[in-house]
């Protein structure tokens, strides 16, 4: 019986591998296994840029602040097949980044930014602006049998009360603002009364003839 040279084997044993580690890499979706890659990591104001790539060199990568400024940020080879780059955040944001088809988004700033110091829902912190003004905070939440209640939804006059126990009301608040007028009459004098005469005097005209007919008949 045949066997393969060990120049073939080796290639099959070879092609398998490769194979194996592909499939591995499809599977697990490691992102440091990835050919062609652009990741982005903030620390405080200080981000950090890596491109992983084949290619033997990269184009800047461009950079848009959260205003929409636009920059960009030219890459240095760490290693075969992975360049870095850093900046320093100016704002504080999420910062889009995109160099060729690859594109990745960081969030930079403080950590400890207002919007994230305190998360947990709370209506004692509108109340008083609310009861000032005649309105009132209500929890949206699930009464006895689980449903959702919501209050009503009313019209009301700016002396009535602008809430309840079970509505909120919506005042009118007649904000506009006239700002021109213009009256157009649909007949001038004598020039309308010259204008619909002969058509009244032509109505009554033809009513008249028909109702002779009628007696005729």
């Amino acid at each position: 019986m045949a066997r393969p040279a060990p120049k073939a084997q080796s290639r099959a044993c070879a092609s398998r591998l490769l194979l194996r580690e592909t499939m591995s890499h499809w599977l697990m979706k490691e992102p440091e296994l990835d050919e062609e890659a652009l990741r982005a990591t903030a620390d405080g104001h200080q981000v950090l840029v890596e491109r992983q790539t084949l290619a033997d060199s990269v184009a800047p990568v461009e950079v848009t602040a959260p205003s929409g400024a636009a920059s960009t940020l030219t890459l240095a080879k760490a290693e075969e097949g992975l360049w870095k780059g850093a900046f320093a955040a100016a704002e504080e944001g999420l910062y889009r980044l995109k160099q060729g088809d690859q594109t990745a988004l960081v969030s930079a700033g403080a950590a400890d930014s207002k919007e994230f110091q305190d998360v947990i829902s709370d209506t004692e912190r509108l109340r008083p602006i609310a009861e000032a003004t005649g309105g009132s905070v209500r929890r949206i939440a699930t009464n006895a049998t689980g449903d959702i209640h919501l209050p009503a939804v009313v019209s009301v006059t700016r002396s009535s009360a602008a809430s309840g126990a079970d509505f909120i009301g919506l005042r009118s608040s007649d904000s506009y603002v006239v700002t021109g007028l213009s009256i157009w009459p649909l007949f001038l004098g004598f020039a309308g009364l010259a204008l619909i005469g002969p058509l009244l005097a032509a109505a009554w005209f033809f009513e008249a003839r028909g109702m002779g007919r009628k007696a005729g008949a």
